[in-house]
């Protein structure tokens, strides 16, 4: 009898549920300087929400980017650490790309 191959359906990221905790505490922080100049009022208006997940996708793009593309090779909690560190700044960086001019 000959036996099927098994294929998975599903995706598995190792770390999301960290990479999603650090997006929003990373966010909040940066908003909390940023937007509430050390408050939270910012979270009263409801366009600056906008800006809040405009950040987090950015930051958690970065994080998984950084996970897949740039630690592949690697595993385990020492990649999951290296995916948010790296990313994050990823993100923010290629967040703030385009506003970037450089001048030679």
């Amino acid at each position: 009898m000959i036996e099927k191959p098994q294929i998975k359906s599903t995706y598995y990221i190792e770390g999301l549920e960290f990479y999603i905790i650090n997006t929003l505490l990373v966010t909040l922080f940066l908003f909390y300087i940023d937007e509430g100049y050390y408050n939270f009022k910012w979270m009263k208006n409801p366009l600056t929400w906008i800006g809040y997940f405009i950040y987090c996708l950015a930051i958690f793009s970065g994080q998984l980017l950084a996970s897949d593309l740039l630690l592949k090779k690697y595993s385990g909690l020492a990649k999951i650490l290296a995916s948010i560190i790296i990313g994050t700044f990823l993100g923010i960086g290629l967040l703030y790309a385009p506003f970037i001019k450089i001048s030679i």
